[in-house]
């Protein structure tokens, strides 16, 4: 009797211990096949390029603009975002889907190169380039989807008088 208790009990022991040995071998399958057929972005880096003529004063001379990056679980807070808004509150109005952000200041003519950690939970990156006057447009702000960014590559972004360009060969405009 002790002894079918024993070989019952040990034979169930390997039985489990197999079923987690399984797992953690098709977790790690899995895990190099995402990493090898589905490059993720691990790292948001974005480029971002000033021309000479940025953001004229009322005598036109070119003045600096501040950027600020957004990773975001869902974009439409962002979309129904004024200038002011993103100006003044942005942490308060886009709190639902923040998840992180960076910015920097870009004087004419110069560029930057800002980097970060991936959110898991983002989906989105949104861009705003606040101008000292943003015009009557949605040019000054920019969004696109996590997966349409390219793992190797960084998001390029052109900042020029008052318009945020996507730095791809579309010629996009930021009012898309």
């Amino acid at each position: 009797m002790f002894i079918r208790l024993a070989i019952t009990t040990v034979a169930s022991a390997l039985l489990l211990s197999a079923c987690g040995a399984w797992q953690a071998v098709s977790d790690t399958t899995s895990n190099a096949y995402h990493a090898v057929f589905f490059k993720q972005v691990k790292v948001l880096n974005v480029d971002l390029s000033a021309r000479d003529a940025l953001n004229p004063d009322d005598a036109g001379r070119a003045t600096s603009v501040a950027v600020r990056v957004y990773q975001l679980k869902d974009r439409k807070l962002f979309d129904g975002a004024s200038y002011d808004d993103l100006l003044k509150n942005d942490r308060t109005v886009l709190a639902q889907d923040l998840q992180d952000s960076m910015s920097t200041v870009l004087n004419p003519g110069a560029s930057a190169s800002l980097s970060q950690p991936m959110k898991a939970d983002s989906k989105y990156v949104a861009i705003v380039a606040l101008y000292r006057n943003p015009g009557t447009g949605n040019g000054w702000k920019y969004a696109v989807e996590k997966k349409k960014l390219d793992a190797d590559k960084p998001l390029k972004l052109l900042l020029l008088d008052q318009i945020l360009l996507a730095g791809d060969d579309s010629g996009a405009r930021s009012d898309r």
